[in-house]
């Protein structure tokens, strides 16, 4: 207890100090500094976000955290009591890991560590191969390459997947290609993902059911394209498996901890993006009204409510006081609309949405037929808690739209692999598939997989067809020297930009979004290449098209 204080109260030293040296700073300087630690070169950017009131506050922050401290150095009680919290968390999971995990037989462990191993040898495979997508190529042009300040304070977009991008802060010190470096965190975490998914499909089926079910669930393209993109959803899923496990284990053990893990899965989701607001939701209103019974009521629903929305309060405060609230409420590419344009575009969206999901025609009535077959044909028995669980989380996220008011991308729905999971595992749960021998398991898993990875293999290049395509372009381009680039095609430009940047090229760069202003900047005979969309060429007697394709044209001088 005497050195723990003795950390605070040093630690309160040094923010006094630091709090102090910033009072000395005026604003031009303590922009210049900012300017410095992110790597920022647009300063009279970072000087507009720092309005009169951002600026006090960021003076002021530094003795706020010297008061804090010295509190913690007088009564350290109230910050052990939440180390001692996350550590009863900690605790409670890995003895539900390990008791899991001990019921597995030797055969069935080493299918499943092999199925892990050799998903992940696949995922690497992919890191390593697979070009950018836009929005890795955004994450870190405007977040993983400027530090965990901006990671956690700058939400320009929704693209910001805070905790993924202070993931990829992390490994950015490592040597090699960027892209690679950043997309490690993704590996790491779906291959816990897989791991634990498979523990959690076992606490509701046999084992010749959850191996069946795991094997379509890794393989499906949503969880393949996911498990090496250097994108937030796989934290989403990691995060939606332990707050499902957590649940389940309020309803079959009683043990008071899950809540604790509960409340710390769904803050981790929360901070990996604002859309896990919907799965967290649903489990909490879940366990509100099923309460009672196993040595918890509706308080300790609530009590564990509080904690996870003070935490995720507390981590996004550095992103609401630089960034704004609005950056977080008011999402531009997702709108409110009206009910009745909900209600119109209701099926198609999630025909969409299970498709993508599963690959298999009709895959709403799939899905959803299968849940409530599940539920029915398992009712009363060991399965019954997952599988009512399930149900509870796939019919109530589709009726999120019409409560919100908007229809999302498909893939803020990937949480419902999960569910979908569950249900498949218990529906499997039969004395049919029950007498099937490991060889026979092991075939159909393999088969399984193997058919999930060849469906994602074809589908990749057309997913990802702009990432190939700006790979094409820059290997087009590559030998021009000097770069100075006009661009009207933003997303093709950021892909550029990130290619340049990666290599260490130097450059100069003038966006013109749409070519709003095409004829007054091609009066400047000093850019080398004009990057444009397909559909809006140029005819200027000093440029020659070099290279076009679906979705851009790249013009260099004659």
């Amino acid at each position: 207890m005497r050195s723990f204080r003795a950390i605070a109260l040093a630690g309160s030293l040094i923010c006094f100090a630091l709090g102090t040296w910033l009072l000395s700073l005026s604003d031009q300087e303590i922009v210049a500094l900012i300017t410095e630690l992110t790597g920022y070169d647009k300063p009279e950017k970072i000087a507009r976000q720092l309005t009169a009131s951002r600026l006090l506050l960021l003076r002021a922050l530094p003795f706020a955290a010297a008061a804090l401290c010295s509190l913690i150095a007088w009564r350290p009680q109230p910050l052990l009591a939440v180390v001692h919290y996350v550590h009863d968390a900690l605790a409670f999971g890995r003895e539900q890991v390990r008791a899991s995990y001990r019921s597995l037989l030797p055969w069935e462990r080493a299918v499943w560590a092999v199925g892990c191993v050799l998903l992940a040898v696949h995922n690497a495979v992919n890191i390593v191969q697979v070009p950018a997508m836009v929005d890795e190529a955004m994450t870190w042009l405007l977040f993983t390459s400027r530090g965990p300040l901006v990671s956690a304070t700058f939400y320009a977009a929704p693209n910001n997947h805070i905790l993924h991008s202070l993931l990829t802060n992390l490994t950015s010190f490592l040597p090699g290609d960027p892209l690679v470096v950043m997309r490690i965190p993704t590996l790491f975490v779906g291959t816990a993902t897989m791991a634990l998914l498979y523990l959690l499909l076992r606490r509701v089926g046999d084992r010749n059911a959850a191996l069946l079910s795991w094997s379509m669930v890794v393989a499906s393209t949503p969880f393949l394209y996911y498990a090496y993109l250097s994108r937030g959803y796989m934290l989403v899923l990691f995060w939606m498996v332990t707050a499902t496990g957590a649940t389940l284990a309020l309803h079959r053990s009683g043990d008071k901890r899950a809540f604790r893990v509960l409340a710390l899965a769904c803050t981790g989701g929360l901070f990996t993006m604002p859309s896990f607001l919907y799965p967290a939701s649903i489990l909490y209103a879940y366990l509100f009204f099923t309460s009672g019974g196993t040595g918890w009521n509706r308080w300790h629903v609530v009590r564990s409510g509080i904690v996870m929305g003070t935490l995720t309060a507390v981590l996004y405060a550095p992103g609401v006081v630089m960034s704004g609230i609005e950056a977080f409420t008011n999402n531009q590419w997702v709108r409110p609309i009206s009910r009745s344009e909900v209600l119109s575009g209701w099926f198609a969206h999630f025909e969409s949405t299970f498709h993508w999901m599963t690959g298999a025609p009709f895959a709403l009535f799939l899905c959803t037929g299968g849940v409530l077959a599940a539920l029915l044909l398992g009712w009363r028995s060991r399965t019954t808690d997952g599988t009512l669980l399930a149900a509870v989380s796939v019919f109530a996220s589709l009726a999120i739209p019409f409560l919100h008011s908007v229809i999302p991308f498909e893939r803020t729905w990937i949480y419902l692999l999960v569910p979908l999971g569950l249900s498949f595992t218990a529906l499997l749960s039969n004395r049919y598939i029950a007498m099937l021998r490991a060889p026979a398991t092991v075939l159909l898993m393999s088969l399984s997989i193997l058919g999930g990875a060849w469906r994602f293999a074809r589908q990749l290049p057309t997913i990802e067809y702009m990432a190939y395509d700006a790979q094409r372009m820059y290997a087009a381009v590559e030998s021009i020297e000097p770069m100075d680039i006009y661009c009207e095609y933003t997303v093709l430009g950021d892909h550029l930009v990130f290619d340049l940047r990666k290599r260490g090229r130097s450059f100069t760069y003038t966006l013109s979004p749409e070519g709003a202003e095409r004829e007054r900047y091609l009066e400047d005979p000093a850019y080398t290449l004009l990057l444009v969309r397909s559909n809006a060429p140029i005819d200027h007697p000093r440029y020659r098209q070099l290279y076009a394709d679906g979705i851009q044209r790249v013009y260099v001088p004659k």
